[in-house]
């Protein structure tokens, strides 16, 4: 059983790859396979279609978010700034640790494909229904301010992040010392 999960993860990270260097219309099920070293059929069998790897590749997108969150807010020493705090450094973890993840999200957003964007939009719908659950449970508790609004901060943050992974190399020309591009410093 473990081979098995193990086969999927390795597709899904063959495939996520080829995706967001290529797009979805320039990946074919061949060249996922001929990467993975195994056969089409595998694939097919696995996932049903292109469509339905695809799918499977976009589930995995906001995956980490939400576990990062509950465990923020979830800490017995959380503070206000705390709870925030870790929030965004633990989402800015993820796109660093998920380059591909992060590339593939922003080639969708751009290419904007009516069939694709809604797959997207479920894929994510999950996690920001859960991200706001836990900020409104958050504000409940006191632990974040009542007006901010549990369903866009997470988008913003988010946002915020995927600007980063976009104009780092720039934002480290900006100034003499490069900090403005460095992790830490953001």
């Amino acid at each position: 059983m473990r081979d098995t999960h193990d086969a999927v993860e390795r597709i899904l990270d063959v495939a996520e790859r080829l995706f967001a260097e290529r797009g979805y219309a320039a990946t074919s099920m061949t060249a996922v396979a001929a990467e993975v070293g195994g056969s089409k059929a595998n694939l097919f069998h696995h996932f049903g279609s292109k469509e339905g790897l695809y799918q499977a590749v976009l589930d995995r997108l906001p995956s980490g978010h939400v576990t990062l969150l509950d465990q923020a807010i979830g800490e017995p020493d959380a503070a206000r700034a705390a709870i925030l705090e870790r929030f965004l450094r633990a989402t800015f973890a993820q796109v660093q640790l998920h380059p591909q993840r992060t590339r593939l999200f922003l080639r969708e957003l751009l290419e904007a494909d009516p069939q694709r964007t809604e797959q997207l939009a479920q894929a994510v719908r999950l996690s920001g229904d859960l991200e706001a659950q836990q900020l409104y449970e958050a504000q409940r508790r006191g632990l974040i301010r009542a007006d901010l609004d549990p369903l866009l901060l997470p988008l913003l943050v988010h946002g915020a992040h995927l600007f980063y992974f976009l104009a780092a190399p720039l934002m480290a020309r900006l100034d003499d010392s490069g900090a403005l591009g460095e992790p830490d410093h953001y």
